[in-house]
């Protein structure tokens, strides 16, 4: 059938449109649908799905993001904890906070030192089945004062091995201010000229670093 005998027979008589221009026109209004579809947004067709199939079933993506969102959640949290501490579980709160800056801005108390001499007139191991913490008599004048220093092995290593006879020196925590004649505890020796630190400033043993 030819097209433009059959375009010319059904046209309205006002209308001038040849058929090649009518297949332009069809073109372009299939193009441009085209487009005007590449532009709508994704929202507006999940909307139309929803009013066409009800809440429940355009809400699902709410649902996977709920089950999602609770996977991620701590599994190890105690069920049955106070609300306190479920609040704190897996974040620290604000109370937590306040008492961390508490502790850290305590000011630092360095321990009080006493000054010791004298002449070693006993050594005693205070622990022969395990350190072997070594104690020494001390007199001076006519009193006596037990000091302790430290393992045997430490003041090998240190060089300032004591015994019977020598004369030493060096400072000392008291630790226990009521008795009298209570342990000093040394902070340092002087032996045969050798200093030797045995504590830190707040009496501390060095001796744990070596083993380290």
């Amino acid at each position: 059938m030819d097209v433009a005998n059959w375009w010319s027979k059904i046209k309205p008589k006002q209308w001038n449109i040849r058929p090649e221009q009518l297949v332009m026109l069809a073109g372009g209004l299939f193009f441009i649908s085209i487009i005007i579809d590449a532009m709508i947004p994704n929202d507006i067709a999940v909307d139309v799905e929803t009013a066409r199939t009800g809440p429940a079933q355009g809400q699902a993506h709410l649902h996977r993001q709920v089950r999602a969102g609770a996977a991620n959640a701590p599994v190890n949290a105690p069920v049955n904890a106070p609300m306190s501490q479920q609040v704190a579980w897996g974040q620290t709160t604000p109370q937590a906070v306040q008492m961390q800056n508490v502790r850290q801005l305590q000011p630092f108390k360095v321990a009080a030192t006493e000054s010791y001499q004298g002449r070693v007139t006993q050594v005693i191991n205070r622990d022969p089945g395990g350190w072997g913490q070594i104690h020494v008599m001390i007199r001076s004048g006519v009193a006596h004062q037990e000091v302790s220093l430290a393992p045997e092995w430490y003041l090998t290593f240190q060089g300032c091995a004591v015994t019977e006879g020598a004369n030493v020196s060096g400072e000392s925590f008291r630790f226990d201010m009521i008795r009298p004649g209570a342990v000093h505890y040394a902070r340092n020796i002087v032996v045969n000229g050798v200093t030797c630190r045995l504590r830190s400033i707040d009496g501390l043993a060095l001796w744990g670093d070596q083993l380290r």
